[in-house]
């Protein structure tokens, strides 16, 4: 007889079963004597219970029960996979950095040019996620989109067998051509050796077949479509990666409205806040966005690389800046990548630079405080579309954002219940946080537009995950219904 810790299905009254085994009367699945029951967990739908192995056995029949496990068995998991170095901050190494960075809240590099030795050991892989990928068509046949043991886990499904969605073209996937940026951003997420969900399942909307909007319906009805889980409670999750926003370029400008007045101008300048030839800005995308965030799905927005500022919310003295295009229409470049709802997580781009302990954002990336945190984006190793074994290194806020989207992948495995809120506050909550270089805060200063270093107010956060650390995760309930 040994102590087993009883986990319970969703809907069950946790005292009506522990009565039961408490007492002496029994049945097809309680054992026929007062079991010794250790309810030391109240909130939770466990308890810890005195078994024989065969009693045991016969009580994970129970329709109320969701497993029985022998409580030496959940002390600790070791790694579920490991991942020799070396780790260059960047890719020299073919490796993604992210990787390393991610998993700690201190920098482990002492250096920009120093090579790492270590190991990544990772417990969680996105094991039981639908990973929907929205771009071109990657290389859905790269090595980096297999499982370990080289079976593929793409899934071409055809989004037209959905619940009113039989209007949508049957996709011929192996006739589309494969895009460089969509393979590159796709094995961030779950690449087998390069992303953080290297176990999740993949699926592709490409955007040559369904357009933008409706790959949003798409989403929300595949999501909708999916039938609740009876142990963990929730839905399979269901996750998606835009490392896309949407540009404007500067044309026909009637004026520019700063800080409350419109100035007489027509021609951009940093000195406004407005850098380079194009910026992102609000679109007709908000309400798929919200919809399909209502529903379940996560969404991970990349910030863009238009070194704006995007302010969180109206009280940001900059929220109101726009061009008057044509004497009419006024586009906003304080407030949005376009591909966002005020719930989305927002990931700017981490760069391998280093200088007196600090790390620093790209330069062009878009930041500022709706920029929820900050991942490798810099010379980051991905999948090529060139061929099944090939791999190229790209830059940019579109690299950053694949890190964080797998990152949330690991963290629905452990947490199916969260919705989009939650996993922005989560991840802000556990970031690392003030390692980066914030430059000025004074924004009436003449030069607080002029450095390109500096975060213009945003959070000075590096997103972490800490699950996947170099250490053993302590856990006290079944694998698959964690919550940690």
């Amino acid at each position: 007889m040994r102590e087993y810790l009883v986990s319970l299905n969703k809907g069950f009254v946790k005292d009506d079963i522990v009565s039961s085994l408490r007492s002496s009367s029994g049945d097809a699945a309680i054992p026929p004597r007062e079991v010794s029951v250790d309810d030391n967990l109240p909130l939770n739908r466990s308890f810890f219970a005195m078994l024989t192995d065969q009693e045991a056995a016969r009580l994970e029949q129970d329709p109320r029960v969701a497993s029985v496990s022998p409580k030496d068995n959940l002390n600790a998991i070791s790694p579920a996979g490991q991942q020799a170095g070396p780790w260059a901050r960047g890719g020299s190494t073919n490796q993604n950095w992210g990787l390393q960075r991610h998993s700690v809240i201190n920098n482990p590099w002492t250096s920009s040019s120093e090579i790492l030795q270590n190991t990544y050991d990772y417990h969680l892989d996105g094991t039981g996620i639908d990973y929907v990928h929205i771009e071109d068509m990657f290389r859905h046949t790269h090595n980096e989109f297999k499982d370990a043991n080289g079976n593929s886990r793409f899934v071409p499904f055809q989004w037209n067998t959905l619940p009113g969605l039989s209007g949508l073209p049957t996709i011929n996937y192996n006739s589309l051509g494969y895009g460089g940026h969509s393979t590159a951003t796709c094995s961030g997420v779950v690449g087998r050796t390069l992303g953080w969900a290297r176990n999740a399942t993949i699926y592709a909307i490409p955007w040559n077949v369904i357009n933008t909007y409706t790959a949003l319906t798409v989403l929300k009805e595949f999501h909708r479509s999916k039938p609740v889980d009876p142990v963990t409670g929730y839905k399979r999750p269901t996750v998606t990666n835009a490392s896309f926003v949407y540009l404007f370029n500067h044309t026909t400008i009637s004026d520019i409205f700063y800080r409350g007045r419109y100035l007489g101008v027509t021609s951009p300048s940093t000195a406004y806040g407005l850098f380079g030839t194009s910026f992102t800005h609000e679109s007709g995308l908000y309400n798929f966005l919200d919809e399909m965030e209502d529903e379940g799905v996560v969404l991970v927005a990349a910030a863009g690389n238009s070194s704006q500022k995007l302010c969180e919310n109206a009280s940001d003295q900059d929220y109101d800046n726009h061009l008057l295009i044509s004497g009419t229409v006024k586009q906003y470049y304080c407030r949005s990548t376009g591909v966002m709802t005020e719930n989305t997580p927002v990931v700017g781009n981490l760069s391998t630079s280093m200088s007196g302990g600090l790390e620093y954002q790209a330069g062009g990336s878009s930041r500022g405080p709706r920029v929820d945190v900050w991942a490798a984006g810099t010379s980051i190793v991905c999948a090529s579309s060139g061929s099944d074994t090939g791999y190229t290194v790209n830059s940019g806020s579109s690299h950053a954002a694949p890190q964080v989207t797998g990152m949330v992948c690991c963290l629905l495995q452990a947490n199916p219940g969260m919705v989009a809120k939650d996993v922005k506050n989560w991840l802000r909550a556990n970031a690392a946080k003030n390692k980066m270089f914030q430059g000025i805060t004074n924004e009436s200063d003449p030069s607080f537009w002029s450095n390109s270093s500096s975060l213009l107010n945003g959070g000075n956060r590096i997103a972490v995950l800490p699950y996947n650390g170099h250490r053993p995760l302590k856990i006290a309930t079944p694998v698959k219904g964690i919550t940690l």
